[in-house]
């Protein structure tokens, strides 16, 4: 039997994600895991690969309005999720692979 915990995913927070985030909420959904999203933010700076959480980083209002539209009958406070920002990433395959590892996805 399958046992899933924990899904990531990854997103630009544009609407050529809501696809993606379409099959993580019902996979999250289905399994009653808890959903990670993850944005990760290109750039460069002294504070490279800086991981904090959505609200560190005012972008859960961001993470909330791409998630509204694929709840269904779930609503915010009954759904687990958490929003991640990556600020100034080099290489965003290698910091979604550590995110992943890090949260310890299934």
């Amino acid at each position: 039997m399958i046992n899933i915990q924990r899904v990531l995913c990854p997103t630009d927070l544009t609407s050529q994600s809501d696809e993606a985030l379409r099959y993580a909420v019902a996979l999250a959904s289905a399994y009653g895991a808890k959903l990670f999203l993850l944005y990760c933010r290109e750039g460069h700076s002294s504070t490279n690969g800086k991981a904090g959480t959505a609200a560190d980083h005012d972008a859960e209002p961001l993470f909330t309005a791409s998630l509204a539209p694929h709840l269904g009958l779930n609503s915010f406070p009954d759904f687990d999720w958490q929003g991640l920002v990556i600020e100034n990433v080099e290489n965003v395959g290698e910091a979604i692979v550590n995110e992943a590892g890090k949260h310890q996805i299934d």
